[in-house]
């Protein structure tokens, strides 16, 4: 039995080791992306994707590999009973 909980705006990823990782969104909203990287990952968005793979030096001055994730293209779960 766990303590842990996940809440609707939560993350669950599955890692490349094969594990599941919880990433709550207190987490993940304190670090906003600097405008200047934003030109990839809004250009993703406004093309309608929902996951996408952002290969290095894709993005000028980067140099690494990321995923996109538009939270707002995924349905909302809903409420139990709703």
């Amino acid at each position: 039995m766990t303590d842990v909980q996940v809440d609707a705006d939560d993350l669950v990823i599955y890692g490349d080791d094969g594990k599941y990782y919880l990433v709550k969104k207190s987490v993940y909203t304190q670090t906003e992306l600097p405008k200047s990287l934003q030109a990839t990952p809004s250009l993703l968005v406004t093309y309608g994707s929902v996951l996408a793979t952002v290969d290095p030096g894709t993005n000028p001055g980067t140099g690494c590999a990321c995923y996109v994730l538009n939270l707002s293209a995924v349905r909302k779960p809903r409420p139990i009973g709703g």
